[in-house]
């Protein structure tokens, strides 16, 4: 019996931490993906923003390029990089990495199965060396190239091969080029790593369909991918990328080289833990002390104007019968969520929107409680489908402009809510309550924090206009460079734009709250809840309003039963609802709305696609139109074989456009842009073109001949968001007219014949000087 016992205890035992072992190996685990931004990156470096990396150096990270929705391809090959804060993702030639580029990305501890490899010498291969590959053709692992703290750079894709002979997997670049000394690599040996084999029913083109159960149907999993060379090394070339395609996860190939059929790629998939439509989570309300607090007369409650009521006494004794109030206790509150406890309240107390904390008045027989908003949002017109953020384009004199951005932001805090609030709280505390907004005494003072330096925000420039009601909005402005449209598209992902409202309260001298503000347009806290002023405008074919797809979720009524009121949430299964279409409120639905009697309001709660990104360019388009009623668009330029046609050493190719002038007055000559190879792609060029106009502006090609010669082009128009130059180009620049052929017969025979033709022309120089010189001597007279 003993025996037995023991035994059980011990596979118990053995049970237990292999699940502890399990449970930690998932946590050091993190996996997200990184969205390249012009907020985060710099040329041809990234910065990944992540509590998972930040600050840990000794991290292990694998990434893989995935194509997403809309792109772009990464013909690059990358790696990462810790730059000392942060660690990063970058193209190794570096060439700058476009906007919008996507890489899933995996972070791990150092382990004996996450480690770094580093090649020794300059060589073909670097050897991977570990238990479970070694002597093991049918392996399988990841790798991702480590800049390291001093490099060097790899420019060529990689890949992995096994050696027969030496029973060891390698790393080799695809290219066949040598990999540089000092090179070093990130390696995840992990026993879900699969290999997907190329073959003629699952290849099509350049891409590859994987059919796994580990992977099919799972659109919100990130893969990571490494080519696998097998047991020979193949010429392969092509960085690699993942794509998610008719309910199948692909690898393909970047630079849309067709496929062998005989490749093989080491996969993993791993669920990121999103569903289709994240949950909205606000973020926090921050308390906080302030170290350098201003000191303020306190005699009595002095309110500086920004909140306007009826002023109270302070004078009198504190008795039962004195309820005047006294002022805000900071140090005493109550919990919203906790006294508003239970799933029926939820909904209301997002609409709501203030702090959990209500703060209790110095005078407990006055039941006023004193409240901040939760947060602020941009300002929508649900009447005109605006928003309140306008663009001025200041003037512009031969260089860029500035811009002047005005928002209204709005705690969406209701009167009609705030009473309503009061009356279930009341019921709860048993007794009367009265919610005010808090006393202040400082006016609110805006943080840009992070904005600052990432869009180039003056700080001097900021100006804030507070009403003295909570109810309105705050209307703010600012000024910065005209590189909106970036600013815009960090407000539609919610990148790099973190904007708190400092408020301090009456009374304390050293707290300090922390509002946030949100700027991310397509956010159903934007929009708020939708709401209806009876049954009837649900239910005759309501439509769609927002700029972006809705999922209805439920319907919350508020009913009244005598003195009560209370809540009651009618579940819906609705599909996606675009823009403009109809909700359909199934029949049994109906029937139950119009059986209800007592209903004082109703609301729909919703989820909101924001990876609408025909959506998302709508909204962009709308928002920078703003006074200016232009579009910003970007040109982009390919050199083609520019300086090989020409022969040349170099090429300064010169842009000027008056759309380059947001007010469209100055024509604007944006600084040369120098050819020096052909490949060459430069982007980042804005215009702004006028509504109901076309692009239009005019370049010039300055060519620096090998010998120094130095020929200037025409100017030549352009309407074209890429502006390609290439042979056909240089041809209409420079008025290039084809020789007929009698004149490349000519060119032909000199260019044959030339050193012959040379010395001919010294012979019959020579002849002629020499019979010049007989000439021009005299002769003696003959006697």
């Amino acid at each position: 019996m003993k025996t037995y016992f023991d035994k059980k205890s011990l596979l118990y035992l053995s049970f237990l931490v292999a699940l502890l072992i399990s449970v930690t190996m998932v946590k050091a685990q993190t996996v997200f993906k990184h969205t390249v931004s012009s907020s985060n990156t710099k040329q041809h470096i990234s910065s990944i923003n992540h509590s998972s990396s930040n600050g840990k150096k000794d991290k292990i990270l694998i990434v893989t390029h995935d194509y997403g929705k809309l792109g772009p391809y990464q013909t690059k090959a990358v790696g990462v990089w810790y730059n000392g804060k942060k660690w990063t993702v970058f193209n190794q030639d570096r060439t700058p990495i476009k906007a919008n580029t996507k890489f899933n990305v995996l972070v791990t501890n150092k382990s004996n199965n996450a480690f770094i490899v580093r090649a020794k010498t300059n060589t073909k291969s670097v050897v991977v060396s570990h238990p479970k590959l070694n002597r093991n053709p049918n392996a399988t692992f990841l790798v991702t190239p480590n800049l390291g703290s001093s490099g060097p750079y790899n420019k060529s894709p990689i890949g992995v091969y096994y050696s027969s002979s030496k029973k060891q997997w390698n790393i080799f670049n695809t290219d066949g080029k040598t990999i540089p000394k000092g090179a070093q690599f990130n390696i995840l040996v992990n026993s879900n790593i699969f290999k997907h084999k190329v073959n003629s029913l699952n290849k099509k083109g350049h891409i590859t369909y994987i059919n796994n159960s580990k992977t099919n149907k799972k659109d919100k999993s990130l893969v990571f991918a490494t080519f696998n060379s097998q047991t020979t090394i193949k010429n392969f070339k092509n960085p690699i990328g993942v794509w998610y395609s008719n309910n199948k996860w692909c690898v393909y190939n970047e630079n849309r080289s067709q496929l062998k059929g005989n490749e093989a790629y080491n996969v993993i998939s791993l669920s990121s833990k999103k569903g289709l439509f994240p949950l909205i989570t606000k973020p926090p309300v921050l308390v906080k002390t302030d170290t350098k607090p201003n000191r303020i007369d306190s005699k009595g409650l002095k309110n500086i104007g920004l909140v306007k009521y009826i002023p109270f006494r302070t004078s009198g004794s504190n008795t039962a019968n004195n309820k005047e109030r006294n002022g805000p206790d900071i140090t005493k509150y109550e919990d919203i969520e906790t006294l508003l406890d239970g799933d029926s309240f939820i909904s209301f107390i997002e609409k709501l929107n203030v702090f959990r904390k209500i703060y209790k008045d110095k005078n407990n027989n006055s039941n006023v409680y004193y409240y901040f908003p939760s947060e602020y949002t941009l300002m929508w017109n649900k009447e005109t489908n605006e928003y309140a953020f306008n663009i001025y384009y200041m003037s512009a004199e031969g260089t860029r402009g500035s811009v002047l951005v005005n928002a209204e932001l709005t705690p969406q805090v209701s009167s009609e809510d705030i009473k309503l609030a009061e009356k279930l709280l009341a019921s709860k505390l048993r007794k009367p309550v009265k919610l005010m907004p808090m006393d202040l005494r400082d006016v609110p003072k805006v943080d840009f924090g992070a904005t600052l330096t990432n869009f180039n925000v003056k700080p001097e420039s900021i100006n804030t206009s507070i009403p003295s009601d909570y109810h309105k909005p705050i209307i703010l402005d600012w000024k910065m460079d005209s590189n909106i449209d970036d600013f815009v598209g960090a407000m539609l992902n919610n990148i790099g734009v973190n904007i708190n409202l400092e408020f301090r309260p009456y009374g304390d001298e050293t707290t300090v709250i922390n509002v946030p503000v949100n700027l991310e347009v397509n956010s159903p806290l934007t929009f708020g809840k939708i709401e209806f002023s009876n049954t009837n405008e649900l239910l005759d074919d309501w439509i769609n309003p927002i700029d972006y797809p809705i999922v209805p979720k439920s319907i919350v009524l508020l009913r009244k039963q005598g003195s009560r009121n209370y809540f009651e949430t009618i579940n819906l299964e609705s599909e996606e609802i675009a823009t403009g279409e109809t909700l359909n409120i199934p029949y049994e639905i109906s029937s139950i709305l119009n059986s209800k009697n007592n209903i004082v309001k109703l609301w729909l709660d919703y989820t909101l696609n924001k990876d609408c990104n025909t959506c998302n360019q709508n909204v962009k388009k709308k928002i920078i139109k703003g006074t200016s009623h232009n579009e910003i668009t970007n040109l982009s330029v390919q050199i083609l074989n520019a300086l090989s046609y020409s022969n040349a050493h170099s090429m300064k190719l010169i842009i000027k456009s008056t759309q380059a002038d947001p007010n469209g007055v100055n024509e604007i000559t944006f600084p040369a842009f120098s050819i020096k190879e052909d490949d060459q792609e430069f982007e980042g060029i804005q215009l702004f073109v006028p509504e109901n106009k076309e692009l239009s502006y005019s370049y010039q090609l300055i060519t620096i001949m090998k010998d120094g010669e130095v020929k200037t082009s025409k100017w030549e128009t352009s309407n074209s968001s890429l502006l390609v130059i290439g042979e056909s180009q240089i041809k209409k620049l420079y008025d290039h007219k084809e020789k007929s052929e009698l004149e490349r017969l000519k060119d032909s025979l000199l260019s044959d014949h030339k050193d012959k033709l040379i010395e001919k022309g010294k012979e019959l120089l020579d002849e002629i000087l020499e019979k010049k010189d007989k000439e021009d001597t005299p002769k003696e007279d003959e006697e």
